[in-house]
């Protein structure tokens, strides 16, 4: 009678056991999954505020499909540099930059293609329309690596939908392997030229 009672005991508490396992298995996937929201919903704000009350364009880089990340990167930094030509001209190469801000998408282990999602500041009495196809064809003609399709230049209309769909499916944990702070420039001082 003893040895039943003990392996009913033994019984209850392995079911107890593996029911509390579980239970912590998905308490900790919830709050995992709280976190990432949390973080993401911290880079949309931070992409929000950055570009808040300015015209802004929607962009989406493509690489060629070998290229590897320093070498995307090194044409990221690149662009960046162009896009200031673009906006202020060769004399104020190097003293003004454009807000930016890049995400970058797929590569590495990915099963998608390398790509950056970004936003780009539209210079201040410029048609946001024709500055987009200067920013087209500045990545297609003069950036070596760059993808000849899926580029997207368009004006934001929703920045809050672009800065949930660029941070879709992030976590805190890949955050430095997402973001791209060298080519980021959220510079808030005025430039100098405007």
């Amino acid at each position: 009678m003893q040895g039943k009672v003990r392996e009913q005991t033994r019984n209850t508490l392995e079911f107890e056991s593996t029911k509390s396992k579980v239970f912590l298995k998905e308490e900790r996937q919830a709050v995992r999954v709280h976190h990432e929201r949390e973080h993401a919903q911290g880079i949309q704000d931070w992409i929000k505020n950055s570009f808040k009350n300015m015209p802004a364009l929607a962009v989406t880089l493509t690489l060629e499909q070998h290229t590897g990340e320093a070498a995307a990167e090194a044409a990221l930094l690149q662009y960046n540099k162009l896009l200031d030509r673009l906006a202020y001209g060769q004399a104020a190469y190097g003293r003004c930059e454009l807000r930016t801000f890049w995400i970058k998408e797929g590569g590495g282990g990915s099963a998608s293609h390398l790509h950056y999602h970004g936003v780009v500041e539209v210079p201040e009495g410029v048609d946001d329309t024709v500055f987009a196809q200067q920013c087209r064809a500045a990545w297609q003609e003069k950036i070596r690596v760059a993808g000849k399709s899926q580029n997207t230049f368009k004006p934001v209309f929703d920045l809050d939908g672009w800065a949930k769909y660029m941070t879709k499916g992030r976590s805190k944990g890949d955050r430095l392997d997402y973001l791209s702070p060298h080519a980021t420039r959220l510079n808030f001082a005025k430039n100098t030229l405007h």
